[in-house]
């Protein structure tokens, strides 16, 4: 979506971190988790937190369709992949799934960039260490982490640390690139970490997280 003429980073952003409202809807109709309303609060609180964050960066104007179409169906197909991976990896493991995801999505693509005739074994040596980065953390840990997190909390729940994305974003930005903290930073945050803590971080004695 980000290489649609006359996108917007900011609003693909914020349309892409709605998925977690993708994973609760295929949470409830595949899983039959309950509709449970701490989980619609954390909801509405994780994507205000997203907008407050993004409020100072939001253009709408002159936009294409194309591209928040694109970020709403990825987040549409994210949402489906958290719930179906979620209920495989219950069963194989997360490594297991991971590895038949990615391989699957290998050979998918492959058709495609033959079609677009991109090369496929042409490889720019100097970006070696940055591919390295991408395939072992990106790609290996945070998703082996993601779908072990999501076995033992549910989809619906863990999908909402997804919130917590633009945030790090942030952070990391400040501290390497030194951008400025922003208030609407401070108050994205604040919202976010309440409708996690909403749905996840509280709980009776002696009751398990569902």
């Amino acid at each position: 979506s980000l290489n649609v003429a006359d996108s917007r980073a900011s609003v693909v952003a914020v349309i892409f971190s709605s998925n977690p409202i993708f994973v609760f809807l295929f949470s409830a109709i595949i899983d039959k988790e309950r509709i449970e309303i701490k989980k619609v609060i954390g909801l509405i609180a994780g994507l205000a937190g997203i907008l407050t964050i993004f409020m100072d960066k939001l253009d709408i104007t002159a936009i294409s369709y194309k591209s928040p179409l694109l970020a709403l169906l990825s987040a549409a197909f994210y949402g489906l992949y958290t719930v179906i991976g979620r209920k495989l990896s219950l069963r194989v493991g997360s490594l297991k799934m991971n590895a038949y995801s990615f391989i699957t999505g290998s050979l998918v693509l492959l058709p495609v960039l033959f079609f677009l005739r991109i090369p496929v074994v042409s490889f720019d040596y100097s970006a070696l260490y940055k591919v390295a980065y991408l395939a072992l953390f990106v790609s290996g840990v945070a998703y082996l982490t993601y779908f072990k997190g999501l076995a033992i909390v549910g989809a619906s729940s863990g999908s909402l640390m997804f919130f917590i994305k633009p945030v790090l974003a942030s952070l990391i930005a400040i501290i390497f690139l030194h951008e400025n903290l922003t208030v609407s930073l401070i108050a994205g945050t604040a919202l976010i970490i309440a409708g996690i803590a909403a749905v996840v971080g509280i709980k009776a004695p002696g009751k398990k997280l569902e």
